[in-house]
C-alpha cells in the first residue's frame, strides 16, 4: 500500500464512508494539501506571523524550520511574503 492510500484510509476512518464518498465525488483528482497547525495555530497567517517573530527576535532559519516543520527555503518565502 504506497503513503497515498494510507492517508486516503485514515481520512476514511476520520470521516466515515458517506463522507469519503461525497469528497471524492465532489473533487476528483484533485491533490490535497492539509496544513500542520501545530502549537496552537488555526491560520497560516498566524503561524506565518509567530516565524516571522521568532526570525526578528533571533533565532537562526534552520531552528525555525525545525521548530515549524518547514524547510529553510518555506521560512525565507515567509519572511518576505509579510502578508
Amino acid at each position: 500500500m504506497n503513503r497515498n492510500e494510507v492517508v486516503l484510509n485514515r481520512l476514511r476512518a476520520i470521516i466515515g464512508d458517506e463522507l469519503f464518498r461525497e469528497v471524492c465525488y465532489q473533487m476528483p483528482g484533485e491533490d490535497i494539501h492539509i496544513p500542520v497547525f501545530g502549537n496552537g495555530f488555526t491560520s497560516i497567517k498566524d503561524r506565518n506571523w509567530a516565524i516571522r517573530q521568532d526570525v526578528w527576535k533571533g533565532k537562526s532559519i534552520l531552528e525555525v524550520s525545525k521548530k515549524y516543520e518547514l524547510s529553510q527555503s518555506q521560512i525565507y518565502n515567509i519572511i518576505r511574503s509579510r502578508e
